[in-house]
């Protein structure tokens, strides 16, 4: 579920109390964070390099996406991005592939235009 939280404090981890970074199973470093919130959760969640997480401090407001672990503490992630709001949290991801797309039809341009320059002699099959 969606909901808009309130940081009354945060803590931010990228080691455990042995000092081993906290690292995903693609063995991706990330920070662990821990928010107590002014509505009376504890919720708890992953940040890795670039997250806008990273950036919280206590007293702001975010709107996060909440679930409860089968063992009853509340994880949080951002709420995914749709629309044009979305591409731009995708750091541009649309208009990459908007890019990558024009630039393929510019590529089959080029090469239709040179199959088309090609005489029938130049062609790689036998002459009847």
């Amino acid at each position: 579920m969606t909901e808009n939280i309130t940081i009354k404090a945060i803590y931010k981890n990228t080691a455990n109390k042995d000092g081993q970074a906290y690292l995903d199973k693609q063995q991706r470093p990330f920070t662990m964070v821990k928010i107590m919130t002014t509505e009376g959760k504890t919720i708890w969640g992953r940040a890795y390099q670039g997250s806008s997480i990273l950036s919280w401090n206590q007293g702001e407001s975010h709107e996060v996406d909440l679930e409860q672990s089968n063992t009853g503490f509340w994880n949080f992630r951002l709420p995914k991005a749709t629309g044009y709001q979305g591409a731009q949290q995708n750091n541009g991801l649309e208009e990459r592939v908007y890019n990558l797309e024009q630039a393929i039809r510019l590529m089959d341009k080029r090469v239709t235009e040179l199959e088309d320059t090609r005489e029938p002699e130049d062609l790689p099959f036998d002459k009847e």
